[in-house]
């Protein structure tokens, strides 16, 4: 009686009666069972050095523990790299599963009768299982190449061996996925116009409270509330004061008006509860000669300082106008809106929005009184520049003071 080479299936004999035949046929069905459904244990070598381990060759009685298994199960804790062998010249197909540890790799071939490899081999990775094949000297996966342990890109898998938990998965080309992390609490998903990033949202939350007005001139300290991440900062510089004049003057004659400050907003990103040092600029002084600068208002966040500068002063008055003061200037703001400057040389600037006005110098004239310069009026505004209209006797006229500066914040989440 003879066997099928690669199942060893029994192939009795005609007219045989020894065995019997009901014995190799009980064989075969048991042979064909462990095909189908039987799960062979195959524990590979374990040693520090790569060597092989040999899967047994086909039992014409069915032993369990046979290359006649449909699976093969390796395990082992892995010191180095392993061969496992299918028997020599056997050929099938079978599912394999790694289920080694160690972080080393294992090769599945076919014995060549010398306990190496015959033809081609396969990589089983770790934690998977696969499908192969062998011709009785070759060993390749059954799905000839298009699913291996990570599904390729090009047929619709990631290229990844791992997922990394609750990021986004962005497509790479032909390349493996990549990944954007969720980063910090209350960020969102936007474009930079090439790629997808985690950001802080680009404009405004939820209004936390009314806007706070800051006004005290000079320096302090404004801080955030809780849960606050993005203010919108309205700023006003302080204006110059108004140009004095000469007393006595037998004509008319009159001091330049200060120039306004500018109105500017900033939307900014900032930590909630912290405290971030501004200024308030004060306005320009006035007096008999030119009129004083406007201070600088202004707020430092995150080692970046935003500010106005204040007007300059309207100039001296002497036998006719003085020269009327200039703008201020904002820097590192979004949005400026520029003062109107004085159309009348002793008018004072004042920012063009509903925040500030202003008055200019003036004379009574049903009485002939010769008066000084005005204040300005409104946050940023110029003073008025002295007026003399030619009356003899009066002394030296002064400017009008300029306005301060002020800082309005309105908070969001």
């Amino acid at each position: 009686m003879s066997t099928t080479p690669n199942l060893a299936l029994n192939e009795p004999a005609y007219n045989s009666t020894s065995p019997t035949w009901d014995q190799p046929l009980n064989y075969n069905a048991t042979i064909l069972d462990q095909m189908y459904g039987n799960t062979t244990s195959v524990s590979v070598n374990t040693g520090g050095s790569t060597t092989y381990t040999n899967i047994a060759a086909p039992s014409a009685t069915a032993a369990g523990s046979t290359s006649q298994a449909m699976r093969f199960n390796l395990t082992g804790a892995l010191a180095a790299n392993q061969t496992v062998l299918l028997p020599q010249s056997v050929a099938g197909m079978w599912v394999v599963t790694n289920s080694t540890s160690g972080a080393f790799t294992i090769t599945f071939g076919s014995n060549n009768g010398s306990n190496a490899a015959a033809g081609t081999t396969v990589s089983c990775p770790q934690g998977y299982s696969i499908l192969v094949y062998c011709d009785g000297t070759n060993v390749k996966k059954a799905d000839d190449g298009l699913i291996s342990s990570v599904l390729a890109v090009s047929s619709g898998g990631t290229g990844a061996s791992t997922l990394t938990a609750n990021n986004v998965i962005l497509g790479n080309g032909t390349s493996a996925v990549q990944f954007v992390d969720p980063g910090t609490s209350g960020n969102v998903l936007t474009s930079n116009g090439t790629t997808w990033i985690s950001s802080s949202l680009a404009s405004g939350g939820t209004l936390i409270r009314a806007p706070q007005v800051l006004t005290s001139t000079g320096g302090g300290t404004y801080t955030t509330p809780a849960g606050c991440n993005h203010i919108l900062i309205e700023m006003i510089g302080a204006g110059g004061a108004g140009g004095g004049t000469t007393g006595n003057y037998g004509g008319l004659t009159y001091g330049g008006g200060g120039g306004g400050s500018v109105f500017a907003t900033k939307y900014a990103t900032v930590a909630a509860s912290t405290g971030y040092t501004y200024a308030i600029g004060a306005g320009g002084i006035g007096g008999t000669g030119a009129g004083g600068a406007g201070g600088t208002t202004s707020i430092t966040i995150s080692g970046t300082t935003y500010s106005i500068s204040g007007g300059t002063g309207g100039g001296y008055g002497s036998g006719g106008a003085g020269t009327a003061g200039t703008t201020g200037s904002a820097s590192n703001m979004d949005y400026t809106i520029s003062p109107v400057n004085p159309v009348n040389a002793y008018i004072g600037g004042s920012v063009d929005t509903p925040y500030s006005i202003n008055i200019g110098g003036w004379v009574n004239r049903s009485t002939g009184q010769i008066t000084s310069g005005a204040y300005g009026y409104g946050w940023g505004a110029g003073g008025g520049g002295a007026y003399n209209n030619a009356y003899t006797g009066a002394g030296a006229l002064s400017g009008g003071n300029g306005y301060q500066g002020m800082i309005r914040i309105w908070e969001y989440t």
